[in-house]
């Protein structure tokens, strides 16, 4: 298990405030990953649909749920990417998104719950058990 003394603090990337948790992503999102193997990395990458993320409040992804890992905007790429790592059948790089910010706070999220089959709201900064059913 990695220490997190390790990285440097200078080094760590600050989390903004972080506006909900545990909201899926839906669709493949491309990302730029950040770890801490003996010191701070980055490195780009792709979320596969559904895994859990920690969105700020304009609703950019900023941490990984599972392993807590610091998330930040993908870094524009310059050449075709070349594929590293575990994949997934349904992975396709032609409808890999990158989330953009809104452009005003956002207060109230519409989430899909694809164990229940349908949206609900969650306003922001609540625990996932204050849920409005839309």
């Amino acid at each position: 298990m990695r220490r997190p003394g390790r990285c440097p603090a200078r080094r760590r990337p600050r989390l903004p405030a972080l506006a909900h948790p545990g909201d899926p992503a839906r669709r493949d999102t491309r990302v730029t990953n950040h770890g801490c193997d003996g010191g701070a990395t980055s490195f780009q990458s792709v979320l596969q649909a559904g895994t859990a993320v920690l969105v700020d409040a304009h609703g950019v992804p900023r941490a990984r749920c599972i392993c807590g890992n610091p998330l930040t905007p993908p870094v524009a790429q310059r050449a075709t990417p070349r594929l590293t790592g575990d994949h997934w059948a349904a992975y396709r790089p032609s409808t890999t998104v990158m989330v953009l910010p809104a452009p005003t706070t956002v207060n109230v999220f519409v989430i899909y719950d694809s164990d229940r089959g349908g949206w609900f709201h969650r306003h922001a900064a609540t625990t996932p058990a204050v849920r409005t059913s839309r």
